[in-house]
């Protein structure tokens, strides 16, 4: 349990990461759906 909060917490949503031009992958991602078309069900 500890490690799904690290992962969703800081790991995805504070994180930066180089491979994504400096943005959290929550960023990432949620630019990509926005791109993509995808809605939130």
């Amino acid at each position: 349990m500890d490690i799904g909060r690290y992962l969703m917490g800081y790991y995805n949503q504070q994180r930066p990461y180089t491979g994504n031009d400096g943005i959290t992958p929550h960023v990432a991602e949620e630019k990509l759906k926005t791109v993509s078309g995808i809605q939130n069900a």
